[in-house]
């Protein structure tokens, strides 16, 4: 039997290493298809999606987007008197990169801009490539380095924001900062009519850094900014802030806050608050001092409060002024748990004698008499509870809690002006309704916005919200609140001459913390209107924590009374003087009756009351004695006083006078004391600080 033959298969033998270099072949494969894909998406995302915006990347490279800036509108008072505006400076830098002769460049910069050739060089060596050499340029030496003709010389225009009458005003005007950004005020209330609109240019950079005009975009011009004036009168404005500063420091006070309303139109005229602050450098000063007092700070008024207790029992208890009679407690009174005082003893008054007192014992006795939802009512008719619409940023709306979360002695402490927080301006609005015959009328400081042409674009009218009382009703509490400067708490603010209705008030401070009233720390206050046959201004004067006496009679009163005076001063309606006179003397529409014994002014007639075929009324001019002009006149003392006051002063003696400047006077020539003659010119140097 023949042998099989075994046929034999050489399959090959795959070791492990073989089988690795397979696998890493193919995830290298992988791994460059999956770069591949990547790069060929992200050159699609390059050139068709990205596509424009690399193209203006690298057209950035080569070219400069240049900001033109716009010019800020200029804030004016009523007057048209500049209160903020923008001025055109510039700042001078260098790019190194560009500079043909920097000897050359170093020279004419140091004998343009007053700095020494080895400041420049300094500041050259250690910059990279861009360095500033100086800021705040005005426009006439910028044009000179303009003639230089130095491909590394940048002139960049800039404007800056100054403030003329410095802290006259600061906190109702605002400020901004160094980018001209508003940041408070008037400025930040109305920045969207304020700021304009910038412009732009584009520049092609070449290799050593010169920048040529760019044809393919002309740009854009910058849209200047509109105009806007105010309701403000300077002059007032300077009263308040220098009496308001002299009544905080003499009562040593932590601060004080003053604000003067028309009541007719619900135009602010001047709006105060010390300690105060320059806004041409508003980094040198607190947050808080930077606040606007007026319409952010909230408190228990006091006493001041006490005009919506009357107001309420006059319509809806028919209250008999004179004639009802309550009894006073003899100066201590209970309610429930607590005491409730009053300065003096005080036995039976009548509602008049109640407020001429300000007894806080007789207004809760009133106010017990009305119904808690009457007293409510009237609170928020007269606009407390909410914002009084001012547009003026930050305004807070007070603080009136809702009748169901009214305690049992809620509004009897609320009648005196407790357990209810209220803003100075919501006050003040409170006291012009009773000025204005009784409508509250919202308050405002824009008077109108204007184009760079002048034209008008929005102007503001007066806006009635309600009537709050009638006008039988202002007329009776416009007398008790003249009784209250003639004979009771607010005899320091009596002015001969002018009628004044007013309120004084004393208030409690409450701590938060402690959760209790401070018998140390008070606000005293003063508000009130005038002349009160036909009232023109209403004003308010608060003073914080003064030390020693701390009423508001013997505070706030006299704070009120020298700015009445000074305010009444500049009144061309009234034309008063406050000096020694004798006789009678009359204006075309008033007759000003004086006391010859006294030499003061005593009241204030209309002329079609006393007829002019009285002997006694003449129409004279002011400064005659006994009919007899003054030859010779001693020149009076007009340092301190606004440019205004002081031309109003030297009209009265005949005089006219040659100013240099605008503002504060700070010079005059002749000097106080000197006799001069009729028609002489005065000198006066002004200053707007």
């Amino acid at each position: 039997m023949s042998r099989k033959n075994k046929t034999y298969y050489n399959f090959p033998i795959q070791s492990n290493d073989a089988r690795g270099v397979n696998f890493r072949i193919v995830f290298i494969s992988l791994l460059m298809l999956i770069c591949f894909a990547v790069i060929v998406i992200k050159l699609a995302f390059l050139q068709v999606i990205d596509h424009q915006y690399y193209r203006e990347k690298a057209r950035r490279n080569v070219e400069n987007r240049h900001e033109i800036p716009a010019k800020r509108g200029t804030i004016y008072d009523r007057q048209g008197r500049v209160l903020a505006e923008d001025i055109l400076l510039y700042s001078i830098a260098i790019i190194k990169k560009g500079i043909k002769n920097e000897r050359a460049l170093i020279n004419a910069l140091s004998t343009n801009l007053n700095i020494s050739s080895s400041t420049i060089r300094q500041k050259l060596h250690k910059a990279t490539n861009f360095v500033y050499i100086a800021h705040k340029i005005p426009p006439q030496i910028a044009e000179k380095l303009a003639n230089i003709k130095e491909p590394g010389l940048l002139l960049e225009k800039r404007f800056l924001r100054v403030y003329p009458f410095k802290n006259n005003g600061s906190h109702f005007i605002g400020f901004c900062d160094v980018d001209n950004k508003a940041l408070g005020g008037v400025e930040l209330q109305y920045n969207s009519y304020l700021k304009g609109k910038s412009g732009w240019s584009i520049y092609q950079r070449d290799a050593l850094g010169n920048q040529i005009p760019d044809l393919d975009y002309t740009g854009e011009e910058p849209i200047d900014g509109f105009h806007v004036k105010l309701t403000i009168d300077i002059d007032y404005q300077i009263i308040l802030d220098n009496e308001l500063e002299e009544a905080v420091v003499s009562a040593a006070a932590t601060d004080g806050i003053a604000t003067l309303l028309d009541p007719n139109t619900g135009e602010i005229l001047a709006m105060a608050n010390y300690p105060n602050f320059d806004p041409n450098r508003p980094n040198h000063y607190s947050a808080e001092s930077l606040k606007n007092r007026s319409i952010t700070d909230v408190f228990e008024p006091g006493s001041t409060f006490k005009i919506i207790t009357l107001a309420a029992a006059l319509e809806r208890l028919q209250l008999q002024i004179d004639d009802d009679i309550y009894f006073c407690e003899n100066g201590r009174y209970r309610i429930y748990n607590r005491f409730v005082t009053d300065y003096k003893k005080f036995g039976w008054l009548t509602p008049r004698r109640i407020f001429e007192n300000s007894s806080n014992i007789g207004t809760i006795k009133i106010a017990e008499a009305l119904e808690k939802e009457i007293l409510y009512q009237y609170v928020r008719n007269f606009g407390f509870g909410m914002p009084s619409g001012v547009d003026l940023p930050g305004e807070s709306g007070g603080i009136l809690g809702s009748l169901k979360n009214f305690s049992k002695s809620t509004h009897r402490y609320m009648s005196i002006g407790y357990e209810v927080g209220v803003t100075p301006l919501q006050l003040l609005n409170a006291y012009a309704v009773l000025a204005n015959r009784g409508k509250l009328l919202v308050p405002y400081i824009m008077k109108s916005i204007s184009n760079q042409e002048g034209r008008i674009f929005q102007e503001r009218n007066p806006e009635i919200v309600r009537n709050v009382i009638s006008l039988e009703t202002t007329l009776v509490m416009s007398d008790v609140l003249q009784g209250v400067v003639k004979e009771g708490t607010g005899k320091e603010a009596f002015l001969p001459g002018l009628n004044i209705a007013g309120k004084t008030g004393t208030a409690q401070l409450y701590d938060a913390e402690s959760g209790k009233y401070q018998s140390n720390k008070h606000l005293a206050s003063f508000i009130g209107f005038f002349p009160t046959e036909s009232p023109q201004f209403v004003l308010l004067v608060m003073i914080r924590q003064p030390k020693g006496e701390y009423y508001g009679g013997l505070v706030a009163a006299p704070a009120f009374r020298k700015m009445a005076k000074r305010i009444i001063s500049l009144s061309p309606e009234k034309n008063l003087k406050f000096a020694e006179l004798t006789g009678q003397i009359a204006d075309e529409e008033h007759a000003i009756e004086l006391n010859g014994d006294d030499n003061v002014i005593t009241n204030i007639v209309d002329l079609s009351e006393k007829q002019s075929k009285d002997k006694n009324i003449v129409k004279v001019n002011l400064y005659m004695e006994n009919g007899v002009k003054m030859s010779h006149i001693r020149m009076p003392s007009l340092k301190g006083l606004s440019l205004k006051e002081a031309l109003s002063t030297l009209a009265e003696f005949n005089l006219s006078a040659s100013v240099e400047g605008h503002g504060i006077v700070i010079k005059q020539q002749p000097q106080a004391g000197t006799s001069v003659k009729e028609n002489q010119v005065i000198k006066l140097v002004c200053n707007p600080s």
